[in-house]
C-alpha cells in the first residue's frame, strides 16, 4: 500500500503548473490559470491586433487634407465626441495647429463602431471615419489617400454633407520588439496573422516592415471574433493579442487571448494572460515558459511511474522492507517537487 501510493504522480503537474504561474508573473505577465500554459504549448498561429499591440499605440497627426479651417475645427468638434484612439490623436494634432480657435458645437452626433462618427456642425452633416462608410463625387483625395496609405499612414477621411472633402493622416511607430518576435514565432514555425480595420494598403505596408505572414485589413470590430474562429478551424491553436475594446470578442473567442496590460478594461477582463508592462516579447517567454512546462511534467510523470512500478515489483519479490519503500515514495515525491521548482529559474533571453 506504502509503496503503490501515487503522490508523486499527482505532485508531477500541480507543483511545476506553479513554478510556472510564478515566473511568469515575476516577468509581469499574468496567466489566469494552468488551462492556459497547457494551450500555449501547441499554439500554431498568433493573431494581431495593429495599433497598440504591434505599433505603440500612439499615434500622432501627419497630415491634414483640408483647405477651409471651417472645416478643420469641425471635424476637431465632431472627434472630441469618439473614444476611439485616432480621434484623441486628431484631437491632439489639430488643436496644436489651431490653439486659440474657437470650436463650433457639434449636435445629434453619433458613433458607429469602425466606421467613423457624424453630427451636424455649423448647419451641416459631417462624418468623419473610413471612407468605406461614405459616398463621394471628389476622386481626388481618394488618389491622394493611396499615396499615404502606401507610407503605413492610417486615413480618417471627412465628409460634409455628400462630398468628401478632405482627409487626415496620421502615423503611429511599430514596436522595436515587435520585429524580433515575429522573426523568432517564424523560426518556430508559428504563423502571424495582423487584423485591423486600416485600409489594406497601410496594413500591408506595416505587415512588411514587421514581417507578418497574413494580413485582414478593413476588419470591422464584430468581424475579429468571427475571423478568430475561421482561423482556429485552419491552424488549431490560436492566440489573440489585443488592446481595444474592439478586441474583447476576439480575445474571448480565442483559445488564448492574450491583453497588453495598458490596453482597455474590457480588453483585459476577456484575455487570459495579460502582460503587465506591455512588453510584447513576453509572448516568446510565455511560450517558452509552456513549454519547459511540458518537458518538467513529462519528466516528472515518467519518474513517477518508474519509481512505483520498481516499488511494486521490489515488493512482490520481497527486495524491499517498510522503511525502505517509505524512503522511495516519499524521496520521488520530494524529487519530483524539487525537479518542478527548476521552472522558478527560467530567464527570459
Amino acid at each position: 500500500l506504502v509503496v503503490a501510493s501515487p503522490c508523486a504522480l499527482i505532485a508531477s503537474v500541480t507543483p511545476a503548473t506553479l513554478s510556472a504561474i510564478s515566473n511568469a508573473a515575476k516577468h509581469g505577465i499574468l496567466v489566469r490559470g494552468g488551462i492556459h500554459f497547457e494551450r500555449l504549448m501547441d499554439v500554431s498561429a498568433v493573431a494581431f491586433d495593429k495599433t497598440g499591440t504591434l505599433t505603440h499605440g500612439l499615434p500622432s497627426v501627419s497630415d491634414v487634407v483640408m483647405d477651409n479651417q471651417d472645416d478643420i475645427l469641425a471635424t476637431l468638434s465632431l472627434e472630441m465626441y469618439s473614444s476611439h484612439p485616432l480621434a484623441d490623436a486628431i484631437v491632439k494634432g489639430i488643436r496644436i495647429s489651431y490653439p486659440d480657435a474657437p470650436i463650433p458645437q457639434a449636435s445629434e452626433v453619433q458613433e458607429t463602431a469602425g466606421f467613423g462618427v457624424s453630427g451636424n456642425v455649423n448647419g451641416s452633416l459631417y462624418r468623419v471615419g473610413s471612407l468605406k462608410h461614405m459616398s463621394s463625387d471628389n476622386n481626388s483625395f481618394v488618389a491622394q489617400s493611396q499615396k499615404l496609405a502606401s507610407e503605413g499612414k492610417s486615413l480618417v477621411f471627412v465628409r460634409k454633407d455628400d462630398t468628401v472633402i478632405g482627409l487626415v493622416a496620421l502615423v503611429d511607430k511599430v514596436r522595436d520588439d515587435a520585429i524580433a518576435l515575429v522573426q523568432w514565432l517564424h523560426q518556430q514555425n508559428i504563423q502571424t496573422i495582423m487584423m485591423t480595420g486600416d485600409n489594406p494598403e497601410t496594413a500591408h505596408h506595416i505587415a512588411e516592415i514587421i514581417g507578418i505572414d497574413h494580413v485582414i485589413a478593413s476588419c470591422l470590430p464584430d468581424q475579429k471574433s468571427q475571423h478568430i474562429l475561421e482561423l482556429e478551424e485552419k491552424y488549431g491553436v490560436v492566440v489573440m493579442m489585443g488592446d481595444g475594446i474592439n478586441d474583447a470578442p476576439a480575445l474571448a473567442n480565442a483559445s488564448v487571448g492574450i491583453a497588453m496590460g495598458g490596453g482597455t478594461d474590457v480588453a483585459i477582463e476577456a484575455a487570459d494572460i495579460i502582460l503587465v508592462k506591455d512588453d510584447i516579447s513576453n509572448l516568446r517567454f510565455a511560450i517558452e515558459l509552456s513549454r519547459k512546462l511540458k518537458l518538467i511534467i513529462t519528466q516528472n510523470m515518467i519518474f513517477s511511474f518508474s519509481v512505483i512500478a520498481i516499488l511494486v515489483t521490489s515488493n512482490f519479490l520481497d527486495l524491499v522492507n517498510l522503511p525502505l519503500g517509505v524512503i522511495g515514495h516519499e524521496g520521488s515525491t520530494i524529487l519530483v517537487i524539487l525537479n518542478s521548482l527548476r521552472l522558478l529559474r527560467l530567464k527570459k533571453q
